[in-house]
């Protein structure tokens, strides 16, 4: 699979097509990370909001990057903390412009649909000087027509395979039991909305699971890692021929009616 990534990377480039997503190939859909080592990747959708600042606190706190899903009018609507995210390290990504069902857009109103998807990457490149190449489509509802549509503007679609519960738990202490226990052996995207309270001023508490001392929550040895690590392809290993008593152990074994011909 990196090999065929490798290939059309050289094929867009050689006939000329722009390539400017560091991520994946554009329309690639995203649901976890590519490694193996536990790493976990924090997402936050729907911000700017009310508490983003004191999350931007404690991320820089622990020394953490996140990626922030931005809706581009509330991005519009709170400049300096959108500025503010970038310079700290952390990846600006797109959310659409109004948090809009893009597969509902796709079959009713493919105007609104582009309007949602290009007015944010305005917005997103005016504040930061560069538009985001990553978006996760609002509800998840993705379709044909819509991943045609984001491949052709060079994005990477970002799911998630834990999380995205806040809204509805709200609680820390409901939601931590459920982040640490359901991540997925080889690692986790994670989904939390910085305006749910709980998610943005308590986020230390998760932090301190998997970086505090002893690590007593986190025997697996878990760690959080950047969006850009989550998504890298994973390194091409050599299988060693099979040893000497694998082969003995795989050939046919003398059955019973053999020995009784003997």
């Amino acid at each position: 699979m990196e090999h065929r990534a490798c290939l059309l990377l050289c094929l867009c480039l050689c006939l000329g097509v722009a390539v400017a997503n560091r991520y994946t190939l554009p329309g690639q859909v995203v649901w976890g990370c590519n490694g193996l080592d536990r790493g976990v990747a924090l997402s936050f959708d729907d911000g700017p909001a009310d508490y983003t600042s004191q999350l931007l606190d404690t991320l820089k706190q622990y020394g953490v990057k996140a990626t922030f899903f931005l809706i581009g009018q509330s991005a519009k609507d709170k400049p300096d903390l959108v500025k503010r995210m970038a310079s700290e390290g952390h990846t600006i990504a797109s959310h659409t412009w109004s948090h809009a069902n893009l597969t509902q857009l796709g079959e009713s109103d493919e105007a609104e649909l582009i309007r949602q998807i290009e007015d944010t990457e305005k917005v997103l490149a005016e504040i930061t000087g560069e538009r985001p190449y990553l978006i996760r489509p609002p509800y998840g509802a993705i379709s044909r027509k819509v991943r045609q549509y984001l491949a052709s503007r060079d994005y990477t679609i970002v799911m998630w395979n834990l999380g995205c519960v806040d809204w509805f738990f709200k609680s820390q202490d409901t939601l931590l039991p459920i982040y640490l226990n359901g991540i997925a052996d080889t690692g986790g995207l994670l989904v939390m909305h910085d305006w749910v309270q709980d998610s943005a001023l308590r986020v230390g508490e998760l932090l301190q699971e998997f970086m505090g001392p002893g690590h007593t929550a986190n025997p697996q040895g878990r760690r959080i890692v950047s969006m850009q690590e989550c998504l890298a392809p994973m390194p091409t290993y050599s299988v060693p021929p099979p040893s000497p008593l694998r082969a003995q152990q795989t050939q046919p074994t003398t059955t019973n009616a053999n020995l009784r011909h003997e």
